[in-house]
């Protein structure tokens, strides 16, 4: 929108001119400060303006807050000479748009005092209300949390009526004690104001990145209504929940080998990705297969199964634990690593007869050994008795 040139203002009473130079900000808004140039000066006789002074009149919407700054004081002004002054003013908020009257007042000896009414044309800025901050705490399926926006007036006026609202239709997201709408009655110039929302996550929430649309609306002193739309994210994480047990074994006893399967179970809500299960090195055990299997994806409420081949070490224990190792991605692709520890029962040969249990893959390494060697012979025996024939 265009605005008017301000032409040069001018009184003249006594021997002396009184001009406004300008103003700035131009134009001054409500609100705020603007700095005042007058100039006055004795063109019109051949005498000095004596004891010449010039004062700033509150007058509405313009006033002068220091009273240190209210009177100049210029002395003698001789003819042909000028003087120039500034104030600083403030611009009531609730002044009105378009030219108001500034009254400036100088006075010296013998003469009544000067009255300058200038034209100040006064246009408030745009209403800006911005959303500075959102505190948005990690949440968790089935959690209440609360959001708080921190709002900033970035202009030198108020607002008024200003409405914060949380669209949560079609999320997994629902507001909790009130609403998903906030009123503020009004916020100062330059002021701040904070609203808070308590929402629940859904227990059915997946975990990952939320995008809630957020609605700002106000209106300014002239009702004016302003309305903007932003997004702010919200974080559904849930811990992970991996577990391990022996699905199989064929490894009964020590000093034996045999194959051993694992089962993993994914029991919380939230997939991995890139799922790698190894066997660690420990004393009780070698794993003469390869250690460290990778599952790849395992869903929520699913399970995978990892098979080694381990030889059982000669002990005196009951059990033989099995140190894993778990590395994964998980929903915000953060890679992790969990150590767990699972058993498998070891028996006696008492045992094993009792239970009826008999297997190749628990026989020692000494009698395979000797199985095989006694083979070898009875093959290699053979082998030449047929030569000879």
């Amino acid at each position: 929108m265009a605005l008017p040139v301000l032409a040069d203002t001018v009184a003249t009473g006594g021997l002396i001119q009184v001009r406004l130079l300008k103003h700035e900000p131009s134009p001054a808004e409500p609100g705020a400060y603007a700095d005042i140039w007058v100039s006055v000066s004795n063109s019109r006789s051949s005498y000095a303006a004596v004891n010449l002074y010039c004062e700033a009149v509150d007058q509405h919407p313009f006033s002068v807050d220091d009273e240190k700054n209210r009177r100049k004081e210029i002395g003698n002004l001789n003819p042909g000479y000028d003087a120039s002054m500034k104030w600083r003013v403030l611009v009531d908020e609730n002044a009105v748009p378009g030219n108001n009257i500034l009254e400036i007042t100088c006075k010296h000896d013998g003469y009544p005092a000067v009255k300058l009414e200038a034209d100040v044309y006064v246009q408030p800025t745009e209403a800006v209300v911005a959303i500075e901050s959102v505190d948005v705490p990690v949440m968790k399926p089935g959690e209440q949390k609360q959001i708080t926006v921190r709002l900033k007036n970035l202009a030198q006026v108020s607002v008024k009526e200003v409405s914060v609202k949380l669209d949560l239709e079609g999320l997994s997201f629902a507001p909790i004690g009130s609403t998903g709408e906030k009123q503020i009655n009004s916020i100062n110039g330059r002021g701040e104001e904070n609203v808070s929302f308590t929402i629940i996550a859904y227990p059915t929430a997946l975990p990952g990145v939320y995008k809630i649309p957020i609605t700002l609306s106000y209106y300014d002193r002239l009702g004016k209504e302003y309305e903007k739309e932003d997004v702010l994210g919200v974080i559904v994480d849930a811990e992970t929940d991996l577990r391990a047990n022996v699905e199989e074994t064929g490894v009964y006893k020590d000093d034996s080998y045999g194959e051993v399967s694992l089962e993993i179970v994914n029991r919380g809500l939230e997939d991995v990705k890139f799922l790698s299960v190894k066997i660690l090195p420990a004393p009780d055990y070698v794993v003469t297969s390869a250690s460290d299997i990778y599952v790849g994806e395992l869903s929520s409420d699913d399970s995978s199964s990892a098979e080694y081949t381990i030889y059982a070490e000669p002990t005196n224990a009951s059990e033989l634990q099995l140190n894993l190792e778990l590395k994964y991605t998980d929903a915000f692709n953060q890679e992790k690593t969990e150590t767990a520890t699972i058993t498998t029962p070891l028996y006696t040969e008492e045992e094993l007869s009792r239970l009826g249990i008999t297997s190749v893959a628990g026989t020692s390494l000494m009698t395979i050994g000797i199985i095989i060697l006694i083979v070898g012979y009875a093959a290699y025996w053979l082998h030449k008795r047929f030569k000879k024939k």
